[in-house]
């Protein structure tokens, strides 16, 4: 009995084709689908800690004004008790040009903005997250049809392609069996069983 070749000659060989391409088919849309989900998620995950790094660093600088404005305020009661001057003039005279409410306050805009920036895309991502979500769910039903469609015509075409390979075998090994008889019974015309070649 030979093995097989690629089947190209027969309707049960093309079943066979058609159902191992659409099994690849399948797996192949449905990896796609997977890498573009998971990779969108890293990134959105990469975003989102980015974003709370920037927060803590907002929060600390939100938190740190206070403090700052509340020493301040000492600074300018100290020396107007010391210069017994009011704390208006102290305050014109020494803090009205201080660069440290400028700068804590230009940090807190800065990382501000920096949320807000971040935000625009994760909120953007998220959504076409959720879009893609439902997509693959959508499209899983017809990726799983289309599977198990290929799967049913790969095996249909692969054990309806057997049997006509072995069919075909048995009829080449009768023939076979018949033309030795037949050359036997030249060789020897005594025999005259037309049927031991054929008993199983």
């Amino acid at each position: 009995m030979t093995i097989p070749t690629v089947p190209t000659d027969s309707t049960k060989k093309f079943f066979f084709i058609i159902g191992v391409i659409m099994m690849i088919y399948s797996c192949y849309k449905a990896s796609n689908i997977y890498v573009d989900f998971t990779a969108n998620g890293r990134t959105i995950d990469s975003l989102v800690t980015i974003r709370k790094a920037v927060a803590i660093k907002y929060r600390e600088v939100s938190e740190a004004i206070p403090l700052w404005i509340a020493d301040r305020n000492r600074m300018v009661d100290s020396m107007s008790r010391v210069y017994h001057r009011p704390k208006n003039e102290i305050f014109e005279q020494y803090f009205k040009f201080a660069t440290g409410d400028s700068i804590m306050m230009g940090y807190k805009k800065t990382y501000m903005d920096e949320i807000k920036a971040l935000t625009i895309p994760i909120n953007k991502l998220g959504a076409y997250r959720e879009f893609r979500k439902r997509l693959f769910k959508e499209q899983l039903a017809v990726i799983t049809i289309t599977f198990i469609l290929g799967f049913i015509l790969t095996v249909y075409g692969f054990r309806s392609w057997r049997n006509e390979e072995i069919i075909k075998d048995k009829i080449l090994k009768r023939q076979l069996d018949l033309l030795n008889l037949e050359y036997e019974q030249k060789l020897n015309p005594k025999i005259s069983d037309p049927t031991r070649y054929n008993r199983k």
